[in-house]
């Protein structure tokens, strides 16, 4: 109100009867700028007076929305009743005839609805989804101590659904009234006497409606005498708090207590649910006797598997299979078969909803279509605990039978979750597929091409990188697709563009994931995430968008999405964020074949200081010679010399022993860590391997690296022996360079060689030069065996130069 001045005036009742409550309520859009009061006339003071409620409209000519949020209606029109309410007269069926009645409380609720549809603008008038006026009142009968207490719920948008009727008819009473309905608060009283109720207070966040049993809703189930809220009630003695329901829970209270005796009172329980607005819409213009038992006991199984009241069907399982009577195997047969006929019927009307948002077909999903898809999942979920019932308490089942419900219960759960996937794309808009570009602009999207562009560039790379010596495919997303076997690669083979790989060409490809069995949920969810990680990579505006609401609407761990961020990082090259992300203590711990993929993947993009701060920080296990075979490599990339060959020696075995000495040899001959390998101690073993690879190489190198190996272990006698064969290899080479180390070394070895003995220095020396067979001989000569021990004074000489008594194996041929 702009001013105080009166601009209409009207009497209720000829005005004998004060007016001691008023009340605002407005309607959910109306056309005409219309709101509306509450006025009560009651007589608090005199016994058997009337309470009675009028309901005034006000039309004016504008109404605005304020930018506080605020409505003001300008331009008054005009006031007129048009609906009235005598809460003391023979309306109501009270128990006696009334001696006083007592108005108590008056309120009204409207709540306004979030629309994600709705664009809302600056200008737009905000009405009211739900407005009710809520009142209570008092009675005391005849013949009877305890007053009754009531409390009524007028709602107006249904009120104006009913064509605006002026008052309440007597046939339209207790649950069939589209816009009136009335709870008893006589369990308060019971509880409370002789203190009487004083107030009476409805939390408007409490108030409710269930469930809908299907889309769209009964008109049944808009009737206010579905909605559940919460009371208190102020007494001269304190406060009472209790909760009203409506006519729809209390139904659904009954069906789960009624359980294993449903077979007993079907007819009840179908006309319950018939007034509850529990039913399929079809079913309500029919006469429950023109229906079978049977349809009206699928007509109430139904309705519980709908609304959730799952107790119904759990109850009657247990109590079946529990008790040895003859028609508790009919009975459990009928229910199974027609929870699987349900699955069947459920998922064809998934299909239906699902195929235009793959196909382009639509731009953009409207609210019963998703309301559609959110009592699909619904219906999927319950049916899934049903038949997992049945596996639970199943008893006597052949084998074939048992992996029949199994069946059964697996594919339901997964359609189950797909369909809990479609709705959260469809709620993060990105699905529809097959967006125009204008809509692309506004919203997050699955930009394919330009993700299948990075991802083909990035294994070139990689493949160049590799120059055969690493294995090129490293990306950690195809390790998390090889993973899920050769199904996901044909799944993603199935669309025309399709190459097996990820990305995967469309996101119905992507989520035709959740529909494979073998296939952990887990797992499923994992490349979800990265698939998402790179949506939001491609979206220019990466800030604003509820992408990062999928782990939580799943309940998936932190863990793992940390995990799976860092291989994404990993994958585009940010690797010190991603190695951050691995080493967090929150982060899910890799397996093996990630481990070495990851190592992989930093060893062939030169991360090698990086490879190592990975495993000294991960410290991955080892299974496999490769696995060994890689973390050698790192270590000696990095120069860990000791490291790397400490790892050898605790992670040999018979069986893999020379091949891992091979590996290492040729690592460290690679990096040019010859010398310091060779001032390691080696076992006979180790020795033995080292000289086969020195000798089988080729190479001036490998030769001198092979002596000098012999002369750190006083191995003088095959010293001078490599020694002389080299000096008749070098003969021929015109190298200055190699002619130049040929005298130092020969010069070196001369000196070594003092420590023998001349005869055993000339001994070597000549075993090392070619023998030829005089031609006259043709015999073939004989060995014998010379001891060195047999001549004392050499024998002291070598012991004194550290040289090793040797057996030497000495050619003799008899003279011609």
């Amino acid at each position: 109100m702009k001013t105080l001045k009166r601009a209409h005036y009207t009497q209720l009742g000829g005005g004998r009867i004060p007016v001691c409550a008023l009340t605002f309520q407005e309607p959910e859009s109306d056309l005409q700028n219309c709101c509306y009061l509450w006025a009560v006339q009651s007589t608090q003071q005199r016994e058997g007076n009337a309470v009675s409620l009028h309901l005034l409209q006000l039309a004016f000519g504008d109404r605005k929305h304020l930018s506080s949020g605020q409505v003001t209606y300008e331009s008054f029109k005009y006031c007129v009743k048009l609906f009235s309410l005598d809460l003391s007269g023979g309306i109501f069926p009270w128990r006696g005839q009334t001696s006083n009645t007592k108005f108590l409380s008056f309120q009204t609720i409207g709540k306004l609805h979030n629309h994600a549809d709705r664009e809302n603008s600056v200008n737009e008038v905000i009405s009211p989804d739900t407005s009710v006026s809520i009142f209570s009142w008092q009675v005391n009968t005849y013949g009877q101590g305890k007053p009754s207490t009531y409390l009524g719920v007028f709602d107006i948008n249904r009120w104006y659904h009913a064509q605006m009727p002026d008052s309440l008819r007597p046939e339209e009473f207790l649950h069939d009234c589209p816009y009136f309905a009335l709870w008893s608060l006589d369990p308060v009283i019971s509880m409370t006497s002789p203190n009487l109720i004083l107030d009476i207070l409805v939390h408007e966040r409490s108030l409710s409606r269930g469930v809908p049993p299907s889309y769209p809703p009964p008109e049944q189930f808009f009737n206010p005498s579905t909605y559940n809220f919460d009371v208190t009630c102020l007494l001269s003695s304190g406060v009472v708090h209790m909760t009203c329901t409506g006519f729809q829970k209390e139904t659904l209270k009954f069906l789960k207590k009624s359980g294993p005796l449903i077979s007993e009172a079907i007819h009840d329980s179908y006309t319950r649910c018939l007034v509850a607005g529990l039913l399929s819409p079809r079913l309500v213009d029919v006469q429950p006797s023109s229906l079978s038992q049977e349809e009206q006991l699928e007509a109430v199984l139904s309705a519980a598997v709908q609304t959730g009241s799952l107790e119904l069907l759990t109850g009657c399982i247990k109590h079946w299979t529990s008790e040895e009577q003859p028609s508790s195997a009919v009975n459990l047969r009928f229910v199974l078969e027609w929870t699987w006929s349900k699955v069947i019927c459920t998922k064809d009307e998934l299909d239906q909803i699902c195929v235009p948002l793959f196909d382009g077909s639509c731009n953009f999903i409207d609210p019963q279509t998703l309301q559609s898809l959110q009592h699909c999942q619904l219906l999927l979920s319950n049916l899934s605990t049903v038949l997992n019932c049945f596996l639970t308490e199943a008893r006597e089942l052949t084998e074939k039978g048992f992996t029949d419900l199994t069946n059964k219960q697996v594919v339901t759960s997964l359609i189950s979750l797909y369909a809990q996937v479609v709705i959260w794309f469809c709620r993060s808009s990105l699905l529809p597929e097959g967006l125009d570009d204008h809509m692309h602009l506004s919203r997050p999207f699955y930009n394919y091409p330009l993700i299948q562009s990075y991802y083909t560039g990035h294994r070139q790379k990689l493949q160049r990188l590799s120059r055969g010596k690493w294995d090129s495919d490293c990306l950690m997303i195809d390790g998390m697709v090889s993973q899920l076997g050769e199904q996901v690669e044909k799944l993603w083979q199935r669309d025309e563009g399709g190459t097996g790989k990820y990305p995967p060409v469309s996101l119905h490809a992507l989520l035709d994931l959740y529909l494979l069995e073998s296939i952990e949920e887990s797992d499923k969810h994992a490349i979800t995430i990265y698939l998402l990680l790179d949506i939001m990579h491609s979206f220019p505006n990466k800030t604003e968008t509820s992408i990062d609401s999928f782990p939580t609407a799943f309940a998936i761990p932190w863990g793992l999405v940390k995990l799976i961020r860092g291989f994404w990082l990993l994958d585009h090259n940010d690797y010190e964020n991603s190695l951050a992300l691995l080493f967090h203590p929150a982060t899910i711990k890799t397996v093996s074949w990630q481990h070495m993929r990851i190592i992989q993947s930093l060893m062939c993009q030169g991360e090698h200081r990086r490879a190592l701060r990975y495993i000294q920080m991960m410290k991955p296990s080892m299974s496999s010679s490769s696995e060994v075979r890689l973390l050698l490599t790192v270590l000696l990339s990095n120069r860990c010399m000791v490291e790397a060959w400490g790892l050898l020696q605790q992670h040999t075995t018979k069986l893999n022993i020379e091949e891992l000495l091979k590996h290492m040899y040729e690592i460290c001959q690679e990096m040019g860590l010859m010398e310091d390998l060779l001032k390691l101690p080696f076992t006979d073993t180790e020795k033995e391997c080292l000289e086969k690879f020195l000798q089988t190489n080729a190479g001036v190198q490998n030769r001198e690296f092979l002596l000098v190996h012999h002369l750190q272990r006083a191995n003088y006698i095959p010293a001078l022996q490599l020694n002389q064969s080299m000096k008749a290899n070098l003969t021929n080479d015109r190298d200055p360079h190699l002619r130049e180390r040929a005298v130092a070394r020969n010069s070196l070895l001369d000196q070594y060689g003092k420590v023998l003995p001349t005869v055993q220095r000339k001994l070597a020396v000549e075993r090392a030069k070619p023998y030829r067979l005089p031609s006259s001989v043709l015999r073939e000569g004989y060995w014998i065996w010379w001891f060195v021990l047999f001549l004392p004074a050499l024998w002291h000489r070598m012991r004194a130069s550290s040289a090793h008594a040797e057996l030497l194996l000495l050619p003799w041929h008899p003279a011609p």
